[in-house]
This record gives structure tokens, sequence and C-alpha cells, in this order.
């Protein structure tokens, strides 16, 4: 790990370019980038929900009169010795909003050597009350030690939440590494993101929501894996292994990966694993695949089929939320049962005097369904509504969006 000094540019989305001391051959350092919303930037994080203390802790103090009201709270983070840092939210004025945030940004144990960070109502209300019941702090700084003496610049957006008596405090990265990176001679992308919004770049966990996310493509992408003990470059899989901070990575040959065969029903032209190795996709022409050993599930998935007059209609599934786990075994087949039927559902909700019919295509595990006939979207369907004599009768155009 290195110290980096951040260059805020003053952009829609600011760019910290860190220093470029290069370190062991095999490590390429990359760019440290930031946005008061990530998500706009493409970048996507789960926040961390903290736990409100029920007391300050002892030794903790604010700046003397800083506060009239005060929530603590612990951000847990591997970057410091200690595993967390404080954090305090408070009102200025009795009865008045939470409008300021203490952080130990510097990782001394202390608050009252900080500078309070403004919190303000965000530009849309919160969806149970007006927007004094949600306050935010964009883009937080914290300095990590690093393990040369130095210190690793981080990001936060800090967040506060209260209605009727519920209190909540949480934090999302809003920070990520970027760059470009030789895999095997060949250039790439390469992104990082602290999905777990714990500070570090390199976790890894059989729960995907609790592992970090990395992209690689051949052009600039935040579609983003899990990170995971395989990750897919080009056709071929290494291992990655990014600093904790983020500030570097190296990629390693994964060498000679024992495999088993995966079969598909036929039609199935791409389909994607996710499982405890990574997320890979394959395109496939013949029904079967070779597939690392291990435990997948179907993540996604492409069917393809021609009517009558040989218009090619293809369906593409994703995010499959419960597809059956299958166990892929050294020269031995399993197979996964993705594709038709596809299932055309339609809802219906009221508001006020008005009805709302949306129809809704999903896979038999909750894929979400996009549906292409000669490489366009078919015409919307319609729903037709007639009453019981036959006095009202109506025909609407569903609309896509």
């Amino acid at each position: 790990m290195r110290s980096k000094t951040p260059l805020v540019v003053a952009l829609a989305v600011a760019l910290a370019i860190v220093s470029s001391a290069r370190g062991a051959d095999d490590q390429q350092w990359l760019q440290y980038r930031t946005a008061d919303d990530p998500q706009r930037a493409g970048v996507i994080v789960r926040p961390a929900v903290l736990d409100i203390l029920p007391k300050a802790p002892e030794g903790l103090a604010l700046p003397p009169g800083a506060a009239a009201e005060t929530l603590f709270a612990k951000w847990k983070t591997p970057l410091v010795k200690e595993g967390f840092l404080y954090l305090a939210v408070v009102k200025e004025t009795q009865g008045g909003p939470w409008s300021l945030a203490y952080i130990d940004s510097n990782g001394n144990g202390k608050l009252g050597d900080e500078k309070p960070v403004k919190l303000s109502p965000p530009a849309l209300s919160s969806p149970q009350g007006g927007p004094s019941q949600f306050t935010e702090g964009r883009l937080v700084k914290i300095l990590f030690p690093s393990s040369d003496g130095g210190q690793s610049t981080y990001h936060l957006n800090v967040y506060c939440y209260d209605y009727s008596g519920s209190r909540q405090l949480y934090v999302s990265s809003a920070g990520w590494y970027e760059g470009a990176v030789k895999v095997d001679g060949a250039e790439f992308f390469c992104a990082l993101i602290d999905y777990d919004s714990n500070g570090s770049f390199n976790d890894i966990s059989e729960d995907a929501r609790a592992s970090d996310r990395i992209a690689v493509g051949a052009q600039r992408t935040y579609a983003a894996v899990p990170l995971s003990r395989y990750v897919q470059v080009g056709d071929k899989l290494y291992t990655p292994k990014p600093s904790p901070d983020g500030a570097s990575i190296a990629f390693a040959s994964a060498g000679d990966v024992k495999k088993g065969v995966v079969t598909v029903p036929p039609g199935i032209t791409k389909l994607t694993l996710a499982g405890e190795a990574g997320q890979i996709s394959y395109t496939i022409t013949d029904s079967r695949v070779s597939v690392p050993v291990g435990k997948w599930r179907a993540a996604g998935w492409q069917f393809e089929v021609k009517d009558k007059v040989s218009l090619p209609w293809v369906l593409v599934a994703a995010d499959a939320k419960s597809a059956p786990q299958i166990e892929v075994v050294e020269g031995k087949g399993s197979a996964v049962d993705v594709g038709e039927p596809v299932i055309d559902s339609l809802t219906t909700s009221r508001q006020g005097e008005s009805i709302y019919f949306a129809e809704i295509l999903k896979g038999r595990s909750g894929e979400r369904i996009q549906v292409t006939a000669g490489g366009k979207q078919p015409p919307a369907p319609s729903v037709r509504i007639t009453n019981k004599d036959g006095t009202y009768d109506k025909t609407f155009q569903f609309q896509y969006g």
C-alpha cells in the first residue's frame, strides 16, 4: 500500500489521481474516483446500516456546545486496527433536524478534534415525510493509515433517517478505483468497487452481498460482478488480487482448472453462472460447456428460436432470484434447466379513481426477461376491458418502460 494524495477536479464527477509509484512487477495501479452519487455514474454499492449505540462511549466527547441531541454509532471497517470508526450525528437545536455529523476521519479514536460535516435535506423528499425527516452528508473524507506510514484517502456518504421515532444511520461508499490494466499483454479497463461500503476493496464472501465488485472489459464498464476466486477476462479465467485499499491489482493465471460438463436445453445460446468461484459467462453452440468444478446457479441466459416465417426471436434473462444450485463434478455432466416457459403476469393497482395495469415477463426462477423479434422489440401488447352488458368495451396499448 502507498500514500495517495487526491487532486479533486471541479467536474460533475470528481477525479482524484493517485501517485504513480510502482510496487511489485505484477501490481498495476488504478486511479481513485469519487462522486456524490456513484449510482448516477453507473457504480452500484450497498449501504452499510450502522448500529446506534445506547449511550455515548466513555471518553468520546464532541466539541463543547456542538449538540443539543446526539446519536453515536460505529462504522465497521477492516482498514483500522480497532476494526471501526466512531460517528456521531447531532441536532444543533433541541427539536430541530439532524444537521451535523462528526466522524473519526483520522482514526485516532476521538471526535472532539473533527470538523463537522453539514447534513442537508436530499433533493427529493423521503417517501414517508418531508425532507426534514431525512438528511445526508456527501463526500465525507476519511484518511486510513497505510502500511508504509502514509495515508490512504476514502470517501463516504452519510445518511440519517428519523421518522415517527424510528431512527437509522447508514453510510455508502462514494469512491472507487479504475484504470487500464494489462492481462497477458492485452489492455483492458478495470474497476474496483467497495460494494459493501466498509472501506475495503478486496472482500470475498460466499454471500455475494458481502463481496466487493470487479469489472473487467475491453471498453470502459461498471457492469461489475462479485469479487471471487476467478474473474473472466476475455474468454480466460484469472485470479484477481486487489490490494485492501483498492489502489492496485494483480491478475494471476487460474492455471489448470478442474472442470465438468454442464448441459442446457436446445436453443440456449448464452449462459451466465454464478457461484463460490465467481461469475462466468459462456457462448454455447451445442448445448454443452465445460465449467470449473464447484457449486453454481444460473444467473442469466439467452434463448433463440425462429418462428414459422424464420423471424428470429431472442429471450434474454437476467437477475435470477431463486435458481436452483447445481454441483459440477470433474469429468461428469450436470444439467441446467433454463429457458422456456416464460411466465407472463398481469398486475393491477388502484390510485384514487384510476386503475393501473402492468405486464411483466419472468422466468421460472424470477429472471427478468427481455424479448426481441428480428433485433427489435415486438409491438407492445394490448389489454381489452369490457363490462357484462357490453356498454363499455375499450382496448388500451401497453407502453415499454
